[in-house]
C-alpha cells in the first residue's frame, strides 16, 4: 500500500521549521527530505517542493520510513518534479500536496504530461516545459536544463530508437527527445540566488556548456548513487558518481554542493563520506556539506562556504 510505514502526522517539525522561518534577503534556506526531495525557502517567502517522495510505492523498499506526512504541507507554493520515476513523481503524494497546498504550481517536463494530467494537474495549475525552457512562476525563474537518465549496460531501456541511439553516441540526447525531454532538472533563480538541482542525470554531450550560462550557482544539489551492472540487472539505473558530482560542481563553479539519492532506497545507496573524502584529499576541492533528513541548511548569496562538512551518516 502506498502508505504503509507513515505515521501520521510525522515530519510536524520539518513544517513548523518551514512555517516559522523565513530567510533573510541574500540567504536561501534549504531542508533535505530523502532521496531526491528537498523544501527550499527564498526570503521573498516562497516555498518549492523539489523531488517529494513521500509515500512507499515506488519500485523499491524504502531504506526508512516516509520522514514527512504530505497531508501536512499546506505552503507548497511551487512543486517541481524532474521527471516521470516514482521517486520524483510520487503518484501518491504529489496530489495530496497540491490539494493541500491550492496556491501551489505543479512544474513539471513535458513528457511527462499524460501522468501529470492523470494525476490532476490542471492547466492552470501546471506549468510543463521542454529542454532550455524557462517561465517565471511566483518569484522565481525556473530553467529546465536537460538531463539523461538510461542504463549504461543494459539493453532494453527506452525505444528501440533511442537504444540505438545510446548504442552509438551514448553521452548525447536522442534527437526524438529533444523538445519533449522526459527527464529535466532546474535552475532556480530568486532574490539574487542560483540554484540548480538535476533530478536524475548522469551526463551528456553539451551539459556543462549548457551550465555554462551561469556564472557561478550558490547551490548544487546533485546525485551521487553512481551506477553498475549488477544494478541494472535489477533495474536501477543510476547517476552521477561521487566523482563526477565533485567534477560538476567544480567545473561549473559552485559555491556550495550538498548530495542526494544515496538513502533511499535499499541497494542503490552510496556513502556521501566518499565524497567528502574525495574533495578533502584527491579531488576538486568543492565545498560539500551533506545533510540528515529533515535538516536544514543555510546558503549565502555569494558565499564561499571552503570548509566540507563531513557526513554525520555512518
Amino acid at each position: 500500500m502506498p502508505f504503509d510505514s507513515l505515521v501520521s502526522g510525522v515530519g510536524t517539525e520539518i513544517i513548523a521549521d518551514v512555517e516559522a522561518f523565513t530567510p533573510p534577503l541574500g540567504i536561501v534556506a534549504v531542508w533535505f527530505i530523502g532521496q531526491a526531495g528537498f523544501i527550499i525557502k527564498f526570503s521573498s517567502g516562497t516555498v518549492c517542493y523539489l523531488d517529494p517522495w513521500l509515500s512507499d510505492l515506488s519500485g523499491g523498499p524504502r531504506a526508512y520510513p516516509i520522514p514527512l506526512d504530505p497531508h501536512l504541507i499546506t505552503h507548497c507554493d511551487i512543486l517541481l518534479t524532474s521527471h516521470d520515476h516514482g521517486d520524483h513523481i510520487d503518484v501518491d503524494a504529489d496530489p495530496i500536496i497540491m490539494r493541500q497546498s491550492p496556491q501551489a504550481t505543479w512544474v513539471a517536463p513535458r513528457g511527462a504530461e499524460a501522468l501529470a494530467c492523470r494525476l490532476g494537474g490542471t492547466e492552470k495549475r501546471t506549468l510543463l516545459l521542454d529542454g532550455d525552457e524557462a517561465a517565471m512562476v511566483h518569484d522565481v525563474r525556473i530553467t529546465a536544463i536537460p538531463s539523461t537518465h538510461y542504463g549504461f549496460f543494459s539493453e532494453k531501456r527506452y525505444t528501440p530508437a533511442e537504444e540505438a541511439w545510446y548504442a552509438t553516441i551514448p553521452a548525447q540526447l536522442p534527437p526524438e527527445r529533444r523538445g519533449t525531454e522526459r527527464f529535466i532538472g532546474f535552475v532556480l533563480e530568486c532574490d539574487g540566488i542560483t540554484i540548480y538541482h538535476a533530478g536524475d542525470n548522469n551526463g551528456y554531450h553539451g551539459f556543462l556548456e549548457r551550465l555554462a550560462r551561469w556564472p557561478h550557482f550558490d547551490l548544487m544539489l546533485l546525485p551521487i548513487n553512481g551506477r553498475d551492472w549488477f544494478r541494472e540487472q535489477h533495474g536501477a539505473i543510476g547517476n552521477f558518481t561521487h566523482r563526477e558530482a565533485a567534477q560538476v560542481a567544480d567545473r561549473a563553479r559552485a559555491r556550495l554542493l550538498i548530495p542526494y539519492h544515496f538513502d533511499g532506497f535499499v541497494g542503490n545507496n552510496e556513502y556521501p563520506d566518499a565524497l567528502v573524502r574525495y574533495v578533502q584529499n584527491d579531488g576538486p576541492r568543492v565545498p560539500v556539506r551533506v545533510l540528515q533528513v529533515g535538516e536544514r541548511a543555510l546558503v549565502e548569496r555569494g558565499a564561499k562556504n571552503l570548509t566540507p562538512v563531513p557526513s554525520p551518516l555512518p
